[in-house]
């Protein structure tokens, strides 16, 4: 299932028509927090042109301007017009911002140029290139609105304000309840379009609940967010209910008290009829089982009364200790349901560190390869795919020691490897060799891998960028044919290099010729 954007309360979304608002406090941000921060939202941003006098923008009148190389610019580059608008406390509006010349990006603030502050923004309306924002004022003033575009563009645009309808009135429903409801043509539209009936919850401090929600004319989506004074905050969601197709189920566990806000709404705008709302209590985490690597392979079952995850899938918990550099890894077979590993380090909140569901290649078996970040204990979750499977399952923990030292390799060289069980794996579970060189500034190289045995995949990156994680400068897996790997490239910066021949797949192994030499 695609899984769409979904602005909350007001949208706060890369945008380039923003309100500001013209002198006063400080003022509170008419977003979620999450969203805020993950947007940047609350940023001065630094114009490289003079920003010219702002023009007075009124609620129900059509107001057209025109983007070109005079106008103001942001720090990015991307030019823009300031409209003035003035708004009461607590007043609703939903501004459009509309150009068949480019890609609309509006926003709303406080402040001018330099100082300008962003309120709320919005690159992506219902029509794709148009922008929509809705934006409540925090507090009655002056607001500064730009009209500009989403990169460099020029061309004529279309910007209007109207009155926002109100939010739906949230109807309450408790833990352990059922609700039914109805999305039809008279309910409230989020900033996007989408119908959505809204529920509020009321939660005490660590109490874990899973909402679901299923409908069997629409494809169902949820979103819930702690009921904040400036939105919507902790924002989770879901559209598939782990592997359950049209229906959605998300877990809360707040960490204070306090009521939530949930939207029960389709995957798309278009979305009618009746669907249902449940709300049950998560029981706690099992105690884990400690496993080790001389613990051979053990028996389980997932059966109806385990615990769940905030997928909705049952699981049972292991405890494995790990030393920092070594690497494990764990398989999981069922012949009963598609299995799925998941590790993650000991604590009060389980949060996956790696995860897998078919790394043994053969569908709907495991395997998972980790190496511990640092000395201490994790949990190991053995589960169904899906939220709906049990059954038995058999799961094998294997110590793999410490990862191969990366090899050397110099121009003009070719060395013939082979990939194994006990090669290092990346985040995909795909088996790799790396080879170090060092190059200069200015050398041309024509990199080639060769395997009859499997699809290869060929990388190159900085030493210092394979540390914490592999950032390659140039990667391949058919450049020289279908199944062989090709990379030529100048190197702009000499240092050490490290060269990656992998598998482009988990699973895959055998012999290869990798050849660097260098390119005319």
């Amino acid at each position: 299932m695609r899984r769409p954007a979904f602005p909350i309360v007001s949208a706060v979304l890369p945008a380039v028509l923003v309100v500001v608002l013209g002198s006063g406090a400080a003022v509170a941000q008419d977003v979620p927090e999450a969203e805020a921060s993950a947007d940047s939202a609350l940023v001065a941003v630094q114009p490289s042109r003079p920003e010219p006098r702002a023009r007075d923008l009124r609620i129900g009148r059509e107001a057209r301007g025109s983007l070109d190389a005079r106008d103001a610019t942001d720090d990015q580059g991307r030019a823009y017009e300031p409209w003035r608008l003035r708004l009461a406390a607590g007043q609703r509006v939903v501004i459009d911002l509309i150009s068949e010349d480019f890609d609309t990006r509006v926003a709303i603030g406080r402040g001018t140029g330099a100082d300008f502050e962003v309120l709320g923004e919005n690159d992506d309306g219902p029509d794709g290139t148009d922008s929509r924002l809705t934006f409540t004022a925090p507090e009655a003033g002056d607001y500064l609105v730009r009209a500009g575009a989403f990169a460099e563009a020029s061309g004529r645009y279309t910007l209007t304000v109207d009155e926002a309808p109100p939010p739906p009135t949230a109807e309450p429903i408790a833990v352990g309840e059922t609700r039914d409801g109805v999305l039809e043509d008279g309910d409230a539209r989020d900033d996007l379009g989408n119908r959505h009936d809204l529920w509020r919850l009321r939660l005490i401090e660590g109490q874990r609940v899973a909402v679901s929600l299923s409908a069997g004319e629409f494809d169902a989506y949820l979103v819930a967010g702690r009921d904040g004074t400036s939105g919507l905050e902790d924002v989770v969601e879901d559209d598939d209910g782990a592997g359950e197709g049209t229906n959605s189920r998300l877990s809360i566990t707040p960490e204070a008290a306090g009521d939530w806000l949930i939207h029960a709404r389709g995957l798309s705008a278009e979305a009618l009829g009746p669907y249902e709302l449940r709300v049950e209590s998560i029981a706690p985490d099992p105690e884990p089982v400690a496993l080790t690597a001389a613990d051979g392979v053990v028996q389980g079952e997932i059966s109806e009364g385990d615990a769940t995850g905030d997928g909705g899938r049952r699981f049972d918990a292991y405890r494995v200790t790990g030393a920092e550099g070594r690497r494990m890894r764990a398989i999981m077979r069922s012949g009963d349901f598609d299995s799925y590993l998941e590790i993650g380090e000991a604590g009060e909140a389980f949060t996956p560190l790696a995860g897998d569901d078919d790394g043994l290649g053969e569908g709907t078996d495991s395997r998972l390869d980790f190496t511990f970040p640092t000395d201490g204990d994790y949990i190991l979750r053995a589960s169904p795919l899906s939220s709906s499977e049990e059954g038995l399952y058999s799961l094998e923990l294997l110590d793999r020691g410490l990862p191969p030292a990366a090899g050397s390799i110099l121009v003009g060289a070719t060395v013939r490897g082979a990939l194994d069980e006990d090669s290092a794996t990346n985040d995909m579970n795909a088996a790799y060799d790396d080879y170090a060189v060092r190059l200069e500034a200015g050398q041309k190289l024509r990199l080639t891998m060769v395997s009859n045995a499997f699809d290869a995949y060929l990388a190159i990156a900085r030493a210092e960028e394979t540390e914490a994680i592999f950032m390659p400068l140039a990667s391949d897996d058919d450049g020289l044919s279908d199944t062989h790997s090709l990379i030529e490239i100048t190197i702009e910066e000499g240092g050490d290099y490290v060269i990656r021949a992998a598998a482009l797949a988990a699973g895959q192994t055998g012999d290869y010729v990798l050849t660097v030499e260098a390119a005319d």
